[in-house]
């Protein structure tokens, strides 16, 4: 998809646009992440609707932004269904899980 085709739709009349009919699992070209960038600075929030991604996808789709910063989360706070029998995270750096949904007072995803 040339950059020019990016399709962005503004939310509101201060803040905050979607970008539709783009696939995040796959690599993007300069052109189209120079304009979702651009989009980034003006609207200050994207949004990206029906989106599969994997955390490698999140990692990579993140950089087009920017460097991805350091979870600093402590154990306890990662939602149950992202840490293994041992008790580790399963994510990988610079993946934050955010959730408002609490089971048995740890966050769910």
């Amino acid at each position: 998809m040339p950059s020019s085709a990016l399709n962005i739709r503004t939310l509101t009349d201060c803040i905050g646009a979607e970008i539709c009919e783009l696939d995040l699992r796959e690599p993007l070209d300069g052109g189209l992440i120079e304009a979702m960038y651009s989009a980034w600075l003006d609207r200050q929030v994207l949004l990206f609707r029906e989106q599969s991604l994997s955390q490698k996808d999140m990692l990579r789709v993140a950089r087009y932004f920017g460097e991805p910063g350091v979870s600093r989360r402590p154990p306890q706070e990662i939602p149950s269904q992202y840490v293994d029998l041992d008790g580790n995270a399963e994510t990988l750096p610079g993946i934050m899980i955010i959730s408002n949904i609490r089971k048995k007072g740890r966050p769910e995803a």
